[in-house]
């Protein structure tokens, strides 16, 4: 590496290639733009120079009015452009919160279904054992267990004449305990997960509005600029 100086600000830098020429990305900015500048200054002169006679000075300053309504211009229409495009970025925003707010509905619709499952597991899980045979054995549209027909009508009184079943009889019931609490045990995980997500969803909309106010702002300092080079025009 070669010290060399900044073509724009005179200071030595340590220059990393053979043809750099400014030390810094802000030299090397402000360089571009000056550069810019000075070309659209000169093809702007060069387009009026012979659109007005008189004096030097009478040139001069229309060339420089010309600039100064060129660039106001300019402004307006890059202006409109960031209008267009904060007006996009609000209504996509707007439908990510209502798609998120559906999502919330559809996802407490879950909960809710998952809740009242969940108490009648509850309900079984705590049934004693004869209970829960004359349980499965009345709700025969819910029987899950296969309970025999001979058995079917059958209304317990204790758990001694649960004992009275036959073993597989008795075992099926147990098995069926156990089947429902394991299930419990995953509505549990899953109404957990639920609840995250809906909480998460709840924050990103938050967070969305937040966005939105700040669209809306930038929104309406970019229509006060508008106004205030249209006045500029007059």
């Amino acid at each position: 590496m070669k010290m060399v100086n900044c073509q724009l600000c005179g200071q030595p830098f340590s220059a990393n290639r053979s043809d750099a020429n400014y030390c810094s990305n802000k030299c090397r900015s402000s360089a571009t733009y000056q550069r810019k500048k000075s070309e659209s200054n000169y093809l702007l002169n060069e387009e009026t120079k012979d659109l007005y006679d008189g004096s030097e000075s009478e040139k001069m300053k229309s060339n420089s009015e010309l600039i100064s309504t060129k660039e106001i211009f300019q402004s307006l229409n890059k202006i409109e452009c960031c209008i267009s495009e904060v007006k996009k970025q609000i209504s996509d925003t707007i439908h990510r919160i209502s798609f998120n707010t559906e999502t919330i509905i559809e996802l407490n619709a879950q909960l809710s279904e998952i809740d009242s499952s969940s108490i009648e597991l509850v309900n079984q899980i705590e049934m004693r054992n004869y209970q829960l045979f004359n349980h499965l054995s009345y709700h025969k549209d819910t029987n899950e267990i296969n309970i025999d027909d001979d058995y079917r009508n059958l209304q317990l009184l204790n758990d001694a004449d649960f004992n009275t079943l036959p073993f597989e009889l008795k075992y099926k019931i147990e098995a069926y305990r156990q089947n429902i609490i394991i299930l419990n045990d995953k509505y549990f995980y899953k109404r957990d997960a639920l609840n995250k997500t809906i909480e998460e969803t709840r924050n990103l909309n938050s967070s969305l509005n937040e966005l939105i106010n700040k669209l809306n702002e930038e929104l309406i300092f970019n229509q006060n600029r508008i106004v205030y080079y249209d006045k500029r025009l007059r």
